[in-house]
């Protein structure tokens, strides 16, 4: 067992992570072929406990990639990590947050609901009630997301959700914290106020809190403690940010290299555009830059318009064109200022750039311009990264953290209680957590439950007014078929909501996955057992009101199994469903899929068409459509034992005068022992279902791989 940390040691967390490689298989759109493409390059670096470290760069950098490398949510081709100074272990989960970028939570959920019963999954089940709620209440205070506790999420601000998004993972007492673009969408005074708070977090309460930010404002960046900049997946930068003179960190570094930044252009912004513009904008600035310089446009303002007038028709296109000289020489001048008098010295080991630092400023701004203009993109960010790579501060963020310098193991201070679950809290509290959640979601979504209750409960009594006290009379026999076919149609298409709702929980689901509050199967239990009083309640009653209005036989026997077949056919229904709505994208494509599977079991039922007259290319769809099997088991029992007299007129005409004649005309069993495999058949397809949308949720749409999520389904 680890030795007690010394007591003048704080227990945090410190990270390093050396020579970080990420490689994914693609495919080329053109040919067709597979290859190998890197996302990450030899990325290395560290994050001291109760720092605020900074992932930035451009779209497709590789930012995220890297903060899920670091996380653990994804296992690097190369490299190592290391968390104060060992390799992590299982334990890893329990001493680090993921916030992701989407904030994913149900909508109709309070605040307070969403924190408490994040916090029943977070913590030990050992925790009471009491502590749980103060647990909760010191998150609110410490988030400033008071005001708004009491308010749906749906109904919450931004700024509000991140910082709530910020607090469900702080009730887990993190010592690191992973955040994927925290201020994206956000205005600049929300996006203030989140970056002020993690850096609160991470120097008051000894945090490790490491982010990606993509191009923040100039306010947000001396907050942070370090930044990563990276480029095509390169790393061209690590240390220091900066502070409000600009001459330190980052923008110090850069200037050594030639490339200071402006004094009246966002620093971030120039960072960004630096490593982001390609070959094309470099010669057009290049060439700006150069009529700027020029003696026509300089010295001989008459020449310069006649020269424009002459190239140009439009006066427009001219003021234009002026205009972008006159901001290209501000920009140089702007430059040139930041320059001179800057400290460029000890930031290079031996390198092409310290031959550019030892140069006078207004030199080495040329001669670093001269580098980038003979360049493309690719090949200056090749460039830049090779500079960093033979710099003193790649060296420092290379070397190991000493001894002094690790903080004390919150997980050794805890102890190691051999619990190994990926989940501190049992399969049964899981469940009942994500029950009372998907419940009071569904519960206050008013349009999603009165559009079940209309299509079952309202249908059920449409069709009942219109088979009214259906006579015993030959037609009477045949409207009986016709009410249970179009009743048992309506329960088919009658839970449609889940449909809307599987792909909207997918996110959530994925969330709280990825965070290890519950598994695949918890959620579904629980998620299953939310739709019972809904989906078998309206049912059964929507049955029972039917049954009577059509006036049925007055026999509890077959009114109980009217009403179970009712109910089963419901359960096969919204297995369909979910199998649908779990193994689509979006709601657009499920909605599709639906449609089109219930017109082909409500074709091929047996009612529209006998299914001895079916195309047999088309038979196998009757034979195993759980709808045919509903309507014929329902006609079964209704429709036997049952005898009418006819009319002279309709002998004649060769009346049905039994039920099982009728039955038999439209290739129907009459057997009654054939209700209960029906039944069964029925049950069995709902099954099948219910396991392809419970695969469909475990392996579909999440970025980890095939064989990470085969070995988590096999995690409780």
């Amino acid at each position: 067992m680890a030795s007690p940390a010394p007591p003048s040691k704080k227990a945090g967390a410190a990270l390093e992570w050396r020579g970080l490689g990420f490689e994914v298989p693609a495919k080329d759109p053109k040919t067709g072929k597979t290859f190998t493409k890197r996302i990450l390059s030899s990325i290395s670096g560290k994050a001291k406990a109760g720092t605020l470290t900074l992932l930035m760069g451009p779209s497709g950098a590789g930012k995220t990639s890297l903060l899920r490398l670091l996380s653990r949510r994804v296992t690097p081709t190369e490299g190592t990590i290391l968390l104060n100074g060992h390799a992590p272990d299982y334990r890893f989960r329990r001493v680090h947050g993921f916030v992701e970028q989407e904030v994913a939570m149900f909508d109709t959920l309070t605040v307070r609901e969403i924190l408490s019963s994040t916090a029943r999954l977070k913590l030990p089940e050992r925790v009471g009630a009491q502590e749980l709620e103060e647990r909760v209440n010191k998150v609110v205070d410490a988030l400033d997301i008071s005001k708004c506790v009491d308010t749906q999420v749906g109904k919450c601000s931004g700024g509000e959700k991140r910082r709530l998004a910020v607090a469900a993972e702080l009730l887990g007492e993190p010592s690191l914290i992973f955040l994927d673009e925290p201020t994206s969408g956000l205005d600049g005074a929300s996006a203030l106020n989140v970056m002020t708070i993690l850096r609160r977090l991470a120097h008051e309460q000894n945090r490790t809190i490491i982010c990606t930010i993509h191009q923040p404002r100039a306010s947000l960046m001396p907050l942070a403690d370090q930044l990563l900049l990276l480029a095509d997946g390169r790393q061209v930068y690590a240390g220091p940010t900066w502070t409000d003179g600009r001459r330190d960190g980052m923008l110090g570094y850069l200037a050594a290299l030639g490339f200071p930044s402006p004094s009246f252009e966002n620093p971030a912004d120039f960072v960004v555009d630096l490593v982001n513009s390609s070959a094309e904008e470099d010669r057009a600035v290049a060439a700006a830059d150069k009529d700027a310089g020029s003696p026509a446009a300089g010295t001989d303002g008459k020449a310069a318009e006649h020269s424009a007038e002459a190239g140009r028709s439009d006066a427009g296109e001219a003021e234009q064109a002026a205009s972008l000289r006159a901001a290209v020489h501000a920009a140089k001048e702007a430059a040139q200022e930041t320059a001179d008098g800057l400290d460029v010295t000890g930031w290079q080991a031996e390198s092409e750039a310290a031959r550019l630092s030892a140069l006078a400023p207004s030199d080495r701004i040329a001669e670093a311009a001269a580098i980038r203009a003979a360049r493309s993109r690719a090949e200056f960010i090749e460039w830049l990264a090779a500079q960093f790579s033979a710099s003193r501060l790649s060296e420092e963020g290379r070397t190991a953290l000493t001894p002094d310098e690790l903080p004390a193991d919150p997980l050794a201070a805890a102890g190691d209680d051999g619990h190994r679950s990926r989940f501190p809290t049992g399969f049964c509290t899981q469940v009942g957590v994500v029950l009372r959640r998907v419940f009071l979601f569904k519960l206050r979504e008013p349009e999603a439950v009165a559009s079940l209750a209309a299509s079952v409960l309202m249908m059920s009594v449409i069709v009942g007014m219109v088979y009214w006290q259906l006579p015993l009379t030959t037609s009477g026999l045949q409207d009986r078929l016709g009410f249970l076919s179009l009743f048992l149609i309506s329960i088919a298409f009658s839970p449609l909501d889940l449909v809307l709702l599987i792909p909207r929980e997918r996110s959530v689901f994925l969330r709280d996955t990825n965070a290890n509050l519950y598994g695949t199967l918890a959620f579904y239990v629980g998620r299953t057992l939310a739709d019972i009083p809904f989906h078998v309640g309206f049912s059964a009653v929507g049955a029972v009101i039917a049954y009577w209005m059509a006036g049925f036989q007055a026999d509890a026997a077959k009114c109980g199994i009217f009403v179970l077949l009712t109910v089963i056919l419901m359960f096969g229904t919204t297995s369909l469903f979910m199998a649908v709505g779990s193994l689509s994208p979006n709601v657009a494509t499920a909605n599709g899929i639906v449609s089109i599977v219930l017109l082909l079991a409500m074709l091929f039922s047996g009612i529209f068409v006998a299914q001895e007259n079916t195309p047999v290319v088309f038979r196998w769809i009757g034979d195993i459509s759980y709808l045919r099997f509903g309507v014929e088991a329902a006609a079964t029992s209704e429709l036997t034992g049952l005898s009418v007299s006819c009319t002279p007129q309709e002998a004649a005409l060769g009346c049905v005068t039994t039920g099982a004649q009728l039955l038999e005309r439209n290739s129907f069993n009459t057997d009654l022992d054939y209700i209960w495999p029906a039944m069964g058949w029925i049950v069995l397809q709902g099954v099948i279902f219910r396991v392809i949308s419970l695969g469909g949720l475990h392996f579909l749409f999440t970025k980890q791989t095939l064989g990470e999520r085969w070995r988590a389904a096999f995690e409780w």
